[in-house]
């Protein structure tokens, strides 16, 4: 079922309201941007592509 068509819902909402704050309190400022610069360090370990 579409999430759309859940919103009336009102037990539904209410548990995906909470579900979302519980996954959303996961990520602080500390830990975005230490996944950030994890990410940063990947991409800049790789071999440049010649363009052209």
């Amino acid at each position: 079922m579409r999430v759309l068509d859940r919103l009336e819902d009102d037990g539904w909402r209410s548990r995906a309201k909470a579900r979302s704050i519980e996954l959303a309190s996961q990520w602080t400022i500390e830990s975005q941007a230490r996944e950030m610069l994890a990410t940063y360090a990947e991409v800049a370990d790789r071999s440049p592509v010649s363009v052209g």
